[in-house]
C-alpha cells in the first residue's frame, strides 16, 4: 500500500489544518474543506504531497472574496439636445457582475422594457445613451441598471436614472468630438474582446474599421461591427492568433475632417501540450528522449526539474534541447542515456516535472499574467525493461513555485508564530505543533518554555501525539501562556522550531444597559458600542433583532449606516424607516475566546422628533481616521464618515493622487460603504503617505480631512536558507540569509538549537534599503560542521526563522 502525507501552506506559511476546527481534511486525498469561510480565509493556498522522501506540489490556488452590493443609486441628469449622455451603474462587486439596462414607465408598476434608443453598454456597466432630445425629458420614464452576480446569480437594481431636462445645444451643426476610445489591449486566444470608438457630432458620425490597412467588412459571424450604433463597437469572438495587429477606426460625419484612432491588439495564449506519447518502452542500457511540444504566445521559457531540483546544466548522461521556430510549437527534449535502475533514486519510482511558464513574477511582459503548465513523467523500472508513463495536468494563470528539495535527515515543519487558546468549560484543547518531513525514525522530541526545559511534572494534562513531537494541553490554564520551542534530536543533529507564543484569548463581558433614543428626523445619530478589554480585538457586527425572539434578526445594512473601529454604528441621517416598535439594534462581538457572539450593546430608536427648524443638509464629521500605522500584508479600512442629508460620498486621495479606483482594485472606496471607507486589501510599503478624504453632498460647503499613514512590516525572507545542503569535506559552504523588514531586522544564527559559536564560521553582512543580509560562510567544511544552522530575523513587528541541515561527506 502506497502511503502519502499531505500538508498545506497559505501565503507561504504552514496551514495548521488540525488546529482549525473550521477546516476539515480528507485524509484519503488531501482535500480540505473550509466551513463558514470569512475574510481571514482569503489568500494563496498550495498542497504538498510526500511519499518515500519525494515531495510533489500543487499549483497555487487563489481564494478570493466574492460580494455584490446592490444598494440603489439614483441620479437626475441635465443633458444637451442631440448629445450623448452617460448613465453610471456604480456597483461594488467581485467578480464583475453581468449588466442589463431596462426602461421603467412610472405610470405602470414593475413594467420594465428594453432600451430602444441607440445606446452602448460599457464594460463597467455604464450606459451611453445617444441622440437625447427634449422629448426624452417629457417622458415619464427612468433608465434602470440591473446587475447579476456570476457566483450566486443574485440580481438586483443597482441604479435608476432620470433625464429631467434637455438644454439647447450651442455647438452648432458642424462638429465632431471624441467621447471614448479603447486603448491597446491584450487578447487571449478563445476569448471575446470589444473595441470602442465612440464619437459625438453633428451630423451624426459613422465609423469604418480597418485592420493592418485593410477594411473590415461585417461579413463573418466571428468578427462583427455593431451597426446599430453606427459601427462604434467592433466585436471579435473566439480570438485567434491571426487577429493580432493594428486596428484603426475612421470616424466621418461628412462636414468635418475624418478622425482616426489606432488600437494595438496583442494576442496571447496560455501554454498547452500536444503530441505526447502516453507510453514509451525503454530497454535497460539504452536511452530515452522525452519530448514536449508546447503551444504558447509569447514563446515560453522551459524549465525542467529532476527529483524536484532544477536542471540547469547538462551532463554526460543527459542532454537538454529547446527549439523555437516561428509559427511552430516550441519543442523541448530531455535525453537520458544508458537507462538503468540506478538512473532512479530508489529503483522504484520518482517524479520528473516539466514547468512551462510565460512572463515572470513582479515584472511586465507581453503576457498579462503568469501561466504554468505542469507535466509529470513517472518511471517504473524492472530488471529488463523500463516503462515511461505520462500524466498531464494543465494549470493556467498560476504562479510557478519552487518544489521542496529531498532531505537527507529529519526537517522540522514550519510552525505558527502564535497559537491562541481559551480557558473555558468545557475545555478547548491547546495544540502546539511539532513534526518532521523526511526521515522520521529515531527522532527524540523535547520542549522548552520561556527558555527552560518543559516541566512535565507540573503538566499532567499535557499529552504527546503519536510519531511526532506535537503536544496537546487538554485543560489549558492562564499560566500556560508563554514562549514555547520544540527540538528534534537525531544522528543529523538538533533541529529546532521558531518560537511559538501561546496566548490566551479572552474578552471581559460588559454589563449591558438598554439605551433608548428619539432623535430629530434627518439628524446624524451615533449608537454607542464600547469594545471591552480583550485579546485579540473582537469582530463587531450590528444586527436588527426581534425583541421577543433573538433568533430572528437581520444584518444592519444601509448606505446611511457605517460601523467604525470604535464599535459604534453611525447613521448619517436618521429616517422614519430606522424606527421600529419591536426590533432593537444589537451590537455583537465575535472572538476566539467565546463559542458564540456576545452582546455588547442594545439600542432602540423609538420614533423621531419632528424636524421643524433644523437644517441637516450640512456635511458634519462623525468618525474620521487619525494618523495610523499599518503592517504590510494586512487587510484594513481607512474611515471618513460624515453625516448630513443628502448623503455625501467621500472621494479619496493619497499624496494628491486619486485612489478611488474600481471595485476590483487592491485599494478602492467601493466596499459597501458609499466611499466612507477606503479598503486596502493587501497593504504595501507604497501605501505610506498623506491621505485626504473630501465629502460633498452638493447642498452645503464641502468638507475634507487629512491624516498620515505609516507602513511597517514584519520580517520576511528575501533569500531563505535552503532546508538541506550536502557538501564534501574541504569544500566552501555558504548558507544565505537575507531578510526584508521595516524597520530593518536584526539577524542571529543558531547551531543545533543553541547560539552559534563555532570556529571557522564567518559572516558576510550588509544592510541597505530595508534589507538585512547575514550570509553564513565556512571556507573549508569539516564533518564536525554538520548539523542544523538556523537563521533568525526579528524586529518589533515580528520574526522569521528557517534552518538548514548541513551534511558533510
Amino acid at each position: 500500500m502506497i502511503l502519502f502525507s499531505y500538508s498545506w501552506e497559505k501565503n507561504g506559511d504552514i496551514l495548521n489544518v488540525k488546529s482549525n476546527p473550521r477546516i476539515i481534511s480528507n485524509k484519503e486525498n488531501g482535500t480540505i474543506t473550509i466551513l463558514n469561510p470569512t475574510e481571514e480565509d482569503i489568500g494563496r493556498y498550495q498542497c504538498f504531497v510526500e511519499q518515500n522522501l519525494r515531495v510533489a506540489t500543487s499549483t497555487m490556488i487563489n481564494v478570493y472574496d466574492t460580494y455584490l452590493d446592490i444598494s440603489e443609486y439614483i441620479e437626475d441628469h441635465i443633458a444637451l439636445d442631440k448629445e450623448p449622455v452617460l448613465l453610471d451603474c456604480p456597483v461594488e462587486s467581485n467578480p464583475n457582475p453581468m449588466f442589463e439596462w431596462k426602461i421603467k414607465d412610472k405610470k405602470k408598476v414593475n413594467n420594465y422594457t428594453d432600451v430602444v434608443k441607440e445606446h452602448i453598454v460599457m464594460p463597467d456597466g455604464g450606459l451611453w445613451l445617444f441622440n437625447v432630445t427634449k422629448e426624452d425629458a417629457l417622458k415619464n420614464i427612468s433608465y434602470n441598471c440591473f446587475v447579476t452576480s456570476k457566483v450566486s446569480n443574485k440580481t438586483g437594481l443597482a441604479a435608476e436614472h432620470f433625464i429631467v431636462e434637455v438644454q439647447d445645444n450651442n455647438k452648432g451643426n458642424k462638429y465632431l468630438e471624441k467621447i471614448y476610445t479603447s486603448e491597446n489591449i491584450f487578447a487571449e486566444v478563445g476569448k471575446v474582446i470589444k473595441l470602442y470608438c465612440i464619437y459625438s457630432g453633428s451630423p451624426s458620425p459613422n465609423v469604418t474599421w480597418m485592420k493592418d490597412s485593410k477594411r473590415i467588412l461585417n461579413s463573418t459571424s466571428r468578427i462583427t461591427i455593431d451597426n446599430k450604433n453606427r459601427g462604434q463597437v467592433l466585436i471579435i469572438n473566439d480570438v485567434k492568433v491571426e487577429d493580432e495587429g493594428t486596428y484603426t477606426c475612421i470616424v466621418r460625419n461628412k462636414v468635418n475632417s475624418p478622425r482616426r484612432h489606432q488600437i494595438e491588439v496583442i494576442v496571447v495564449m496560455a501554454p498547452t501540450f500536444e503530441n505526447i506519447d502516453p507510453v514509451i518502452k525503454v530497454f535497460e542500457g539504452t536511452e530515452v528522449t522525452i519530448t514536449f511540444d508546447i503551444n504558447a504566445r509569447p514563446e515560453p521559457i522551459v524549465l525542467w526539474t529532476l527529483d524536484a531540483q532544477p536542471l540547469f546544466e547538462e551532463s554526460t548522461d543527459m542532454e537538454l534541447t529547446t527549439i523555437y521556430l516561428e509559427g511552430e510549437p516550441t519543442k523541448s527534449h530531455l535525453t537520458l542515456k544508458n537507462m538503468s535502475r540506478g538512473t532512479l533514486h530508489s529503483g522504484w519510482s520518482t517524479d520528473r516535472l516539466a514547468y512551462i511558464y510565460s512572463g515572470c513574477t513582479r515584472c511586465i511582459s507581453a503576457f498579462p499574467a503568469n501561466t504554468v503548465t505542469r507535466y509529470v513523467q513517472k518511471f517504473i523500472l524492472n530488471r529488463k525493461m523500463s516503462f515511461v508513463k505520462s500524466f498531464a495536468a494543465l494549470a493556467a494563470f498560476a504562479a510557478m513555485c519552487a518544489s521542496l528539495p529531498v532531505e537527507d535527515g529529519p526537517i522540522l515543519a514550519e510552525v505558527p508564530a502564535e497559537v491562541l487558546f481559551a480557558v473555558s468549560e468545557p475545555p478547548q484543547h491547546l495544540r502546539l505543533p511539532c513534526s518532521v518531513t523526511g526521515r522520521s525514525q529515531n527522532v527524540l522530541y523535547t520542549w522548552q518554555k520561556d527558555g527552560k526545559p518543559f516541566d512535565w511534572s507540573k503538566h499532567t494534562d499535557v499529552v504527546k501525539t503519536d510519531n511526532e513531537g506535537t503536544i496537546v494541553f487538554l485543560k489549558p490554564k492562564q499560566d500556560d501562556e508563554g514562549h514555547y520551542q520544540c527540538f528534534a534530536t537525531s544522528d543529523a543533529g538538533v533541529a529546532s522550531t521558531r518560537m511559538i507564543t501561546a496566548k490566551r484569548a479572552y474578552i471581559n463581558l460588559p454589563k449591558v444597559t438598554v439605551q433608548r433614543h428619539k432623535p430629530i428626523e434627518g439628524s446624524p445619530v451615533k449608537l454607542e458600542c464600547a469594545i471591552p478589554d480583550s485579546y485579540p480585538k473582537p469582530t463587531i457586527e450590528w444586527r436588527l433583532q426581534l425583541e421577543s425572539d433573538p433568533k430572528v434578526s437581520n444584518e444592519v445594512a444601509n448606505s446611511r449606516y457605517t460601523v467604525a473601529p470604535d464599535g459604534a454604528l453611525y447613521i448619517s441621517s436618521v429616517e422614519k424607516s430606522d424606527s421600529y416598535d419591536n426590533f432593537k439594534y444589537v451590537c455583537l462581538a465575535s472572538s476566539p475566546a467565546v463559542t458564540k457572539p456576545i452582546v455588547l450593546a442594545e439600542h432602540y430608536i423609538e420614533g423621531l422628533e419632528s424636524n421643524k427648524d433644523h437644517d441637516y443638509t450640512e456635511v458634519v464629521p462623525q468618525y474620521l481616521n487619525q494618523n495610523q500605522t499599518l503592517k504590510v500584508g494586512e487587510r484594513t479600512y481607512l474611515f471618513c464618515i460624515f453625516g448630513g442629508n443628502p448623503l455625501a460620498h467621500p472621494d479619496w486621495f493619497k499624496d494628491g493622487e486619486d485612489v478611488n479606483n474600481s471595485p476590483q482594485d487592491r485599494v478602492t472606496r467601493y466596499n459597501k460603504s458609499k466611499g466612507k471607507r477606503l479598503l486596502i486589501r493587501d497593504v504595501w510599503l507604497s501605501d505610506q503617505g498623506k491621505y485626504v478624504c473630501k465629502a460633498d453632498n452638493e447642498k452645503s460647503t464641502p468638507k475634507e480631512h487629512s491624516f498620515y499613514v505609516t507602513v511597517v512590516s514584519a520580517p520576511s525572507f528575501d533569500k531563505k536558507p535552503p532546508t538541506y545542503i550536502a557538501a564534501k569535506e574541504g569544500e566552501a559552504v555558504t548558507i544565505p540569509c537575507s531578510v526584508l523588514a521595516v524597520p530593518t531586522a536584526t539577524i542571529s544564527w543558531t547551531y543545533n538549537g543553541q547560539s552559534l559559536n563555532r570556529n571557522g564560521v564567518n559572516f558576510n553582512k550588509s544592510n541597505e534599503n530595508n534589507r538585512t543580509v547575514t550570509d553564513l560562510r565556512i571556507a573549508s567544511v569539516k564533518k564536525a560542521d554538520g548539523g542544523y544552522y538556523g537563521c533568525h530575523g526579528i524586529n518589533e513587528n515580528g520574526d522569521v526563522y528557517a534552518e538548514t541541515l548541513l551534511r558533510v561527506a
